[in-house]
């Protein structure tokens, strides 16, 4: 399964910039980050590894230069292993280049939901 890029604006107003790669991996959905303060200064990387079964809701919002891969846990306490306030639903902003890829991702995530 192919890996696509996301990052998640308006962090900390916009001071702590989070760029990394979701991908579904061994029936994980597996999202890797680096957060940096400034795109420089305090880098950070982060592995959070997500059961399909933990998921309630993954789909794909297109947009006109960006698209949104939303992913709405079942338990919100999922969400605190991301920084960011997201309000119950993590919202990762990808180019529309990668649409084809993020589709196929937001597919096999919810095909694999529906196995569990």
């Amino acid at each position: 399964m192919s890996s696509v890029p996301f990052d998640l604006p308006d962090i900390n107003g916009g001071l702590t910039e989070i760029k990394g790669l979701i991908f579904l991996d061994d029936e994980f959905l597996v999202i890797e980050f680096e957060t940096a303060f400034l795109g420089e200064f305090g880098k950070e990387q982060k592995t959070v590894k997500i059961e399909p079964a933990a998921i309630s809701q993954i789909h794909l919002d297109q947009g006109f230069i960006r698209d949104i891969i939303s992913i709405r846990p079942k338990k919100t306490d999922l969400l605190d292993a991301i920084p960011g306030s997201h309000l119950g639903e993590l919202r990762l902003k990808v180019w529309r280049n990668r649409r084809p890829l993020a589709a196929r991702l937001v597919r096999d995530v919810q095909a694999t939901m529906n196995r569990a």
